[in-house]
């Protein structure tokens, strides 16, 4: 849909050229081809949107369904490359989603129930941040962005590998879009990722940042196996309570649309 709209201004100009002089009536040039592909854009367009639509409806009911049945939501995020589907495969143990390393190698929510410890929770892998992205382009992912919404705790993946000024820039840039979708810092576990690749030059400035921010965070080796054990203990610690709440028939913090 995105590549559609952005085309629609040039298929108006080229129609509009085409018709540059042209007599009225019988000696008109007629229809032409690109008049077709604009009604066919339009079409499409349209049919894109019900689509969209219905599959924000069913995420939505997938999500209160979900809580129903007392299954808390987390979703993994982050900037692309930063190891989410890596670390949803260790996690859901024995999944073997593709994993490339490249911006949209995960092009559609993903989602398995996983145990963190002893307590149950659906994890759901999402499509990874994007510098400047266009706001058409934001519309077609929409679904993916509900998965986030809708979550119960958020896993924000982080390269620590990154040197400083590119690790502060993606903390700072992800602080203000999840401040953009409303997400509070207290439904946020930074998890910093591939710790194997650091020499330790300079983590204690890293972690001081993120500390700074937020209340906690975990540090991690999706590839090597490392801290797992510890991001599935605090996961389960950071979701105890929500399931205590709602055991009581306190529902505040489990709005569907949140």
């Amino acid at each position: 849909m995105t590549r559609l709209r952005l085309e629609i201004p040039r298929v108006r100009e080229f129609i509009r050229l085409a018709k540059m002089g042209e007599q009225i009536g019988f000696y008109g040039g007629g229809e032409y081809a690109i008049e077709a592909y604009y009604r066919y854009m339009m079409r499409r367009i349209a049919h894109i949107r019900r689509e969209l639509s219905a599959i924000r409806r069913r995420r939505e009911m997938l999500v209160t369904k979900r809580r129903d049945y007392g299954l808390p939501q987390v979703a993994l995020t982050g900037y692309t490359s930063a190891g989410k589907t890596t670390l949803f495969n260790r996690l859901a143990g024995g999944e073997s989603k593709y994993v490339d390393g490249k911006p949209f190698a995960t092009l559609d929510t993903y989602s398995r129930l996983v145990d963190f410890n002893g307590l149950k929770a659906i994890l759901t892998d999402t499509i990874g941040f994007i510098d400047d992205l266009p706001p058409l382009l934001i519309e077609s992912f929409y679904a993916t962005i509900a998965e986030v919404l809708n979550a119960d705790l958020v896993l924000f993946m982080v390269d620590i590998s990154d040197d400083y000024q590119e690790f502060s820039r993606k903390i700072m840039s992800s602080i203000k879009i999840f401040n953009d979708l409303g997400i509070p810092r207290s439904r946020i576990l930074p998890v910093l990722n591939k710790i194997d690749l650091m020499n330790n030059v300079g983590i204690n400035d890293k972690i001081g940042l993120v500390k700074s921010e937020f209340p906690d965070y975990v540090i991690i080796s999706a590839k090597a196996g490392i801290g797992i054990n510890d991001l599935r203990n605090a996961i389960r610690a950071r979701l105890e309570p929500l399931i205590i709440d709602r055991k009581h028939g306190n529902s505040k913090d489990f709005n569907p649309i949140d």
